[in-house]
């Protein structure tokens, strides 16, 4: 009875029983093989994908911020700030998140960059993207801090982002790439903790390898995440501070840097760049805010579309707006007066013509006298 209770409701009511005393140790001991055996069949695909989503990785015609010859300088621009709630109301009526939705807009960004250089855009945008709290940024990178931020600091996915494509097409890309970059981006997580790939393999071959990926993933994204109730944060002479701007250096052969932040109400994109790319490094941070500030627009006006067609009361009648050719109107008026017997099939829009009816001659009696 008691092994019959476990295996139909999980639980043991019997608390004298054996199966009582060692069912939950049991079932630990299952759920811990099952998920050691799924750790084992990550481990064994992780050089496929690996190979697939890095190397392999197409993102169709080679654009300016791969071919660029970069000088080592960098220039920075930030845009102005757009109101959170839009975009976590826009989120919301697509079922997708913030991420997604900011990924879709410097997505076009960057696409009205390449048209801006009159330079060929790609089918795709490989980036490498990232994510941290607001306290990452916030803590002081000395004693204590430096430990916290190494724990904070988590894992990096590599996205081939779809020109073009809708918020969520997007959000697909990003579920995608984290499903098969679970041990990927833990292994960014651990090199940014300890050093533990470039420890791992030699240092001329880390260093070849990330020359080779950094010229292929040209642009770097990263987002500072903050909760909706955050209030304005105040210096130590208690004043507020109006907005945050962080930019995270491109590396390597990166050529662009983009970092969304959320602070209090507002999120803002702030952009570096290689000096090669001025002044079209300006671009993106005009062109972000616009494209969030379109969608939402047209979410609400469609939200507010829904509501009103849904509060709209039975028994009122739609108004039907027509556009009837005059050469239309007088062929109807011509059919309804021949066909008088079709009257009750015409439109209500049209009052029903009037029947006409001619009674028959009647003949004078001639009285002779």
């Amino acid at each position: 009875m008691a092994l019959n209770d476990l295996r139909t409701t999980g639980q043991v009511k019997h608390i004298n029983t054996l199966t009582w005393k060692y069912g939950d140790i049991g079932q630990l001991w299952v759920k811990a093989t099952a998920e050691a055996m799924r750790g084992l069949v990550e481990i064994y695909r992780a050089p496929s994908n690996f190979w697939t989503d890095t190397i392999r990785a197409d993102g169709g015609k080679r654009h300016i911020l791969q071919t660029v010859s970069l000088c080592g300088r960098k220039v920075t621009s930030w845009s102005r700030p757009v109101s959170r709630a839009g975009i976590e109301r826009a989120a919301r009526a697509l079922g997708v998140s913030s991420t997604d939705l900011a990924l879709f807009a410097a997505t076009e960004s960057l696409r009205a960059f390449f048209e801006h250089a009159q330079s060929d855009t790609p089918d795709s945008i490989l980036i490498t993207a990232r994510a941290a709290s607001e306290r990452f940024l916030y803590t002081f990178s000395e004693g204590n801090g430096k430990d916290y931020k190494k724990s904070q600091t988590g894992g990096m996915v590599c996205l081939s982002l779809p020109v073009g494509a809708t918020p969520r097409r997007i959000a697909a890309v990003v579920d995608e790439a984290c499903k098969r970059q679970g041990l990927l981006a833990a292994g960014w997580a651990a090199q940014a903790r300890c050093g533990a790939l470039t420890r791992s393999v030699p240092s001329p071959l880390a260093r070849l390898t990330m020359n080779v990926l950094s010229r292929k993933f040209a642009v770097s994204y990263a987002e500072i995440n903050a909760p909706l109730d955050t209030a304005e944060r105040t210096t130590m002479w208690d004043k507020s501070i109006d907005y945050v701007i962080y930019w995270r250096p491109p590396q390597a052969n990166i050529s662009m840097s983009l970092t969304v932040i959320q602070y209090a109400d507002s999120v803002r994109l702030a952009v570096m760049a290689d000096a090669r790319l001025a002044p079209m490094h300006t671009v993106p941070v005009t062109r972000w805010p616009a494209v969030i500030e379109n969608l939402v627009n047209k979410i609400d006006q469609e939200i507010t579309r829904i509501a009103a067609h849904a509060h709209m009361p039975e028994h009122i009648p739609r108004k039907v707006q027509t556009q009837v050719s005059l050469q239309e109107a007088q062929e109807t008026s011509q059919d309804v007066e021949t066909e008088p017997s079709m009257q009750g099939s015409q439109s209500s829009l049209k009052p029903p013509g009037p029947v006409r009816y001619s009674p028959p001659p009647e003949r004078k009696r001639v009285i002779e006298k």
